[in-house]
């Protein structure tokens, strides 16, 4: 829940205190079933974020080292969009063809092979996207739903029904 314009909220899933695996020792993935009883718009303005990040306590909107699918009003025109971001900060973006839609289920899903040469984006079981730059530094990581509200003051939330991650290993 958020109720301010400078606040914000996220869940993750770590092995020790942060981490659930490294970049690059995995096969790894995160899954989350969401739904947005309110969609964001320009008088109340959050970004939510299903991402796999080097930094999941993180109170900034796509943290480097990190790849995801995100949403906001003012981001690729309402649509989810799927993203990488090097440890420099350099993007990679991806329109996964969906509008978002109030009090819609949808299933989220970001997978990054062994190798980091490929980040997948799946919703609702298909796949949606794929991006092969600006891939994620090696080192740990952890999965992470977050919602960061930037305008308003209005409460704005996310549903989070289910949220799963893992990593595969060779």
């Amino acid at each position: 829940n958020n109720t301010s314009s400078t606040s914000g909220a996220y869940i993750y899933h770590a092995k020790t205190i942060s981490t659930i695996s490294y970049f690059g020792s995995a096969h790894i993935y995160t899954q989350s079933n969401i739904i947005f009883p309110t969609l964001s718009d320009g008088s109340q303005t959050y970004t939510y974020e299903c991402i796999l990040t080097a930094s999941p306590t993180s109170a900034s909107v796509s943290a480097n080292n990190s790849c995801g699918i995100r949403y906001s009003s003012g981001i690729n025109s309402g649509n989810f969009q799927g993203y990488t971001r090097s440890s420099t900060g350099a993007e990679t973006v991806v329109d996964l063809g969906v509008t978002v839609a109030a009090t819609t289920p949808y299933t989220l899903r970001v997978e990054i092979n062994k190798a980091r040469n490929t980040v997948r984006f799946y919703i609702n079981g298909k796949a949606k996207g794929l991006v092969t730059g600006n891939m994620p530094s090696a080192g740990v990581m952890a999965a992470r739903n977050a919602i960061l509200k930037s305008v308003g003051t209005s409460l704005r939330n996310v549903v989070i029904q289910t949220m799963t991650s893992g990593a595969i290993y060779p």
